[in-house]
């Protein structure tokens, strides 16, 4: 049987007309495109500070010691806002010390003074029978108190030492995950489709 391929896309066969199929090809609609870019972001701001990393404050003390804590981190005992609080079993060189920092009032006078400690305990920790313990007169500045009793510490150069604050190399899991998200989300919003 003959048939007839017309300009409106037809085929003929017999008294029937039948519609030609279309080629598969890729649409690029901007819908489809903004919508996984858009989620994207989202997701972008909620996990960038997973991405780009704790900040580290190290400590680097005047007899040579040093340790680190994360910034804003939460005391294991005590008030940051009332002035006395402890980080418990902080790795120091090759032992874990408890570090406090506290402010003390001097009896008659009043005098406000700020002081570090760092020490372990004999009877916890095998072979650490270890104590510094600095004072200077007045607020030495050292800390500000943030909600929920999270610490800031302020980088400078103190009465036991100095405090700088880093920030490490991103998270290379972290990196991967946002790279294969990326990648999901762009190949979910680009199918093919039918004309």
């Amino acid at each position: 049987m003959h048939r007839l391929l017309n300009p409106e896309g037809f085929i003929y066969s017999g008294q029937f007309p039948l519609k030609r199929p279309k080629r598969e090809t890729m649409h690029r609609s901007s819908k489809r495109i903004v919508t996984p870019l858009f989620l994207l972001l989202v997701a972008a701001a909620i996990f960038v500070p997973e991405v780009r990393g704790v900040e580290l404050v190290n400590f680097h003390l005047r007899n040579g010691e040093s340790f680190a804590l994360p910034q804003d981190a939460v005391p294991d005992r005590g008030s940051v806002a009332g002035g006395d609080f402890q980080f418990l079993a902080v790795p120091v060189g090759t032992h874990t010390f408890d570090v406090n920092f506290f402010f003390l009032t001097i009896g008659l006078t009043g005098q406000i003074t700020t002081n570090f400690q760092l020490f372990c305990d004999p009877f916890q920790v095998i072979g650490c029978d270890y104590l510094i313990f600095l004072q200077t007169d007045g607020d030495a500045h050292v800390w500000l108190a943030d909600s929920g009793n999270r610490v800031d510490f302020i980088p400078g150069d103190y009465f036991f030492g100095t405090i700088s604050v880093a920030t490490p190399e991103p998270s290379t899991l972290a990196l991967l995950l946002m790279g294969l998200a990326t990648l999901f989300l762009l190949a979910a919003g680009v199918r093919p489709s039918h004309r």
